[in-house]
């Protein structure tokens, strides 16, 4: 009896601690792009993050503040004049509020609330509308996964509306594989989820997926002020960058597209020294990537 006592106990542990899960605890953050052709042929190209900051209390609830940093660029796809699509605007702003009962999400707009999802679902189960799903009453949980977060076992529900919409990705605590917020399904201008990361670590689409967190500063101006020599480089390359900010890690690309991290080093004030010693002859495009920073791309010749 007391094996079957002892796995009994243990099913039961595991139901506890999957029903406490606090999916707003440890920064979330949700990186995310939009492309949105509404005015064709100018392509809206939206490049943000949802990430949480401070919480608030409206009644009996307590909410989470979800803010939006979110840069559009404009591309202009069509034959010339271009000036009717050019430019780019930045925000960094308060989006939504959003908080947590159980297995469901419920997000606050402007003082209604609003059911964001509802993670207690099975194969059969038709998802519920939603705030990001106000209309469409005929998708299908079809299949159930898992994916491990932060050492708790989470579930990844697909999603289907018979032959018209491909198959969809609800992941618990996280969303739907098009967004956090954004609608679905959305066949016309669908959004992507990027990267979901806990604690600066991600965990989808993959566990330690490079997670480009950075969204903001251009790099076309930081990367015209740099200064990197020798370039033409043979061993070591010097980068004086336009700050002090702390370079997390350095993508190498080569001209056929192929990439992979480089070896470097960061000094006091900034200064970082890139090991070429083993690279082939030819051009390189260097990616600084910072958590705080937008990307900056430079070009460097290998001897």
């Amino acid at each position: 009896m007391k094996p079957k006592i002892t796995l009994l106990a243990f099913i039961i542990s595991f139901s506890v601690n999957a029903q406490n899960i606090n999916y707003l605890d440890n920064n979330p953050i949700w990186r995310q792009d939009w492309k949105f052709g509404a005015y064709m042929p100018c392509l809206e190209i939206h490049n943000y993050m949802y990430y949480l900051n401070g919480d608030t209390t409206i009644g009996n609830y307590n909410y989470k503040k979800i803010f939006d940093r979110h840069k559009i660029e404009y591309s202009w796809l069509g034959p010339p004049p271009s000036y009717m699509c050019e430019g780019s605007s930045f925000n960094d702003g308060l989006k939504i509020l959003i908080r947590q009962e159980n297995k469901k999400m419920y997000v606050n707009n402007q003082g209604d609330e609003f059911l964001l999802y509802d993670f207690d679902l099975a194969i059969g189960d038709t998802l519920p509308l939603t705030y990001n799903n106000m209309w469409d009453d005929s998708i299908i949980v079809t299949g159930v996964d898992s994916i491990k977060i932060r050492g708790n076992y989470r579930k990844i529900f697909t999603l289907s509306q018979g032959n018209i919409v491909p198959p969809g990705l609800l992941i618990e605590g996280v969303g739907f594989n098009s967004g956090l917020l954004e609608p679905f399904p959305n066949q016309e201008f669908p959004a992507e989820l990027l990267c979901f990361t806990l604690s600066d670590t991600a965990y989808y689409p993959y566990n330690g997926y490079d997670c480009d967190l950075s969204v903001g500063l251009t790099s076309e101006n930081a990367s015209k002020i740099i200064k990197t020599f020798p370039n033409p480089v043979i061993d070591q390359l010097t980068i004086e960058p336009i700050s002090s900010e702390i370079i997390d890690q350095i993508i190498i690309s080569d001209m056929l597209g192929k990439k992979s991290q480089i070896g470097f080093k960061q000094f006091t004030g900034g200064i970082i020294s890139v090991d070429f010693s083993i690279m082939r002859t030819g051009l390189y495009i260097l990616q600084l990537q910072s958590r705080r920073a937008a990307p900056i791309n430079i070009k460097v010749i290998k001897k």
